[in-house]
């Protein structure tokens, strides 16, 4: 176990303080883990994979992975060929033009359903979301499109109502109204709404209220904008794909280091608890197994001129070393599932857009609605503009917070365990640049970079004053921190549910 530390102030004294302040005895609001539900992966035969199977367990044992979203179920790689109805195979190369008869297309998508009715039972298959193709890759809407969807949605329906099928899976958030308006007007079932958006997007380019690409809350708000869509239609809506950004950190376009640092792990920390509202958020990718213009053997992808515009879509790398994201949705793992109501952040001098790049949220009990544990999640984030990163970076910050708590809850401990998440603690990908940026690991650098990927864990004082306790901290740029405090059993506590309040415990 780590040493407590002395003192409950270590930030450094020269950097600007960001004030947190949270009430402990006040009201919490349910917190689910909509980001669990499904990671994204690459095509279906991936699956066939020993070593992705190998991390597709991990991540349902360490981050709470509950579904995968996949494609190229239909490729021919997967002894389907839609010959007839397409003209050409479904290889990999993509089907890029409407099928040429969609009774035949939909013969096929019925007999697709009937088999995974008949091989795994009405019981799971009922729970799986069909999502109707991928960003309308050759089917432009809604001339190839809605055909299209129409065929599937119809096929699925009658090898049983409660097949559940949605769409229309579009990049940058698109067509979500003219689906919901087409399928009503035509009366083609529709279950749920899906997109997909990256920062790195046109980002807030269609949306009102004085909002703007320089927003550091910009994916998200265009995202909740989408999403009150499909509820006014009473739809539940998937973000299918997301994650932080297909450009690759300041000043290098598309490609490098980008989702290897910690510029991910603040983007994740900072953005998921703005969209709790969604019923499925799910990060593309889980895994760096992964092919989309070839499959790439590297330790990491980065630093490579020939491959510079290759992106790296995994929490894991091919060598199942574990990036700063992963480590923090292995963090969001343990969160509670009530999130505190009562927490304000307080910047003097915001460095954003006149926004503090400092975010927090606090959850009581643990992942499964039990326990006291407080747990309060940091990041220092400020969002690079669109695919051109500019070379922009949050400054460092000290963090005081200051936590209260009624005295009939119960007293403070003396201490909480601090774990942090920042390209000093927890770098695998400086520490293979600096081995020389071997193509291949032997056993000693793999174990390395195993270790270089932990976070930092520190058992640190508070300063405890009765009903409060404080605790100052240094916060690097793009870092995130999560801080752990046992509580005693507190004898009321107050839930929101609905917009209604009740007393539980």
């Amino acid at each position: 176990m780590a040493a407590i530390a002395a003192l409950a102030i270590f930030g450094a004294a020269d950097l600007p303080t960001v004030e947190i302040t949270l009430d402990v005895s006040g009201t919490v609001d349910p917190f689910p883990h909509n980001w669990e539900r499904t990671f994204g992966s690459g095509h279906a035969l991936l699956a066939t994979r020993a070593d992705w199977q190998q991390q597709m367990q991990r991540s349902v044992n360490e981050i709470g992975l509950r579904g995968v979203r996949m494609h190229g179920v239909l490729d021919d790689d997967m002894s389907v060929t839609p010959d007839d109805a397409f003209g050409n195979r479904g290889a990999y190369k993509g089907l890029t033009s409407p099928p040429a008869d969609y009774e035949q297309w939909h013969d096929l998508i019925k007999a697709f359903g009937q088999h995974l009715l008949d091989r795994y039972g009405l019981g799971i298959v009922s729970r799986w979301y069909f999502e109707v193709w991928n960003e309308m890759w050759g089917m432009p809407y809604p001339a190839a499109y809605l055909p299209l969807y129409n065929a599937s949605a119809v096929a699925l329906k009658a090898v049983h109502p409660a097949l559940q099928v949605g769409g229309p899976s579009s990049a940058n958030l698109e067509h979500v109204a003219d689906l919901i308006a087409d399928t009503i007007k035509a009366q083609i079932p529709l279950d749920f709404i899906s997109s997909h958006h990256y920062p790195s997007d046109p980002s807030c380019s269609r949306a009102g209220g004085g909002k703007n690409t320089m927003n550091a809350n910009c994916f998200s708000l265009d995202v909740l904008e989408s999403a009150a869509i499909a509820k006014d239609a009473s739809l539940p809506y998937f973000l299918s794909e997301y994650k932080d950004g297909l450009q690759g950190g300041p000043g290098t376009g598309f490609g490098g280091p980008h989702s290897d640092s910690s510029y991910a792990a603040a983007f994740v920390i900072h953005t998921l608890p703005r969209l709790s509202s969604l019923e499925v958020v799910s990060w593309w990718t889980f895994s760096d197994i992964f092919e989309e213009n070839w499959m790439i053997g590297l330790p990491f992808y980065g630093g490579y001129h020939l491959i510079a515009s290759l992106i790296r879509y995994g929490l894991l790398t091919v060598d199942g070393v574990a990036k700063p994201a992963y480590r923090a949705f292995e963090l969001l793992y343990n969160a509670g599932m009530r999130r505190l109501r009562n927490l304000e952040v307080t910047d003097t001098t915001p460095q954003y857009m006149n926004e503090s790049t400092v975010s927090a949220f606090a959850t009581l009990g643990d992942r499964f609605g039990t326990g006291t544990g407080l747990q309060l999640f940091l990041a220092n984030f400020g969002p690079e503009v669109g695919a051109s990163p500019s070379a922009w970076v949050p400054g460092a910050r000290n963090v005081t917070i200051t936590m209260h708590r009624d005295a009939s809850d119960g007293p403070w401990p003396s201490s909480g365990l601090l774990r942090r998440i920042d390209d000093d603690s927890t770098a695998p990908y400086a520490a293979w640049v600096q081995m020389g940026k071997p193509p291949s690991l032997n056993p000693s650098q793999l174990a390395q970079l195993h270790a270089k990927s932990q976070t930092k864990d520190e058992w640190v004082a508070l300063a405890v004053q009765g009903e409060v306790a404080t605790l100052t901290l240094e916060l690097p740029e793009y870092g995130v921190a999560h801080l752990a405090v046992q509580l005693s059993p507190s004898t009321k506590q107050r839930v929101s549910l609905d917009g209604y309040s009740r007393a539980v415990g």
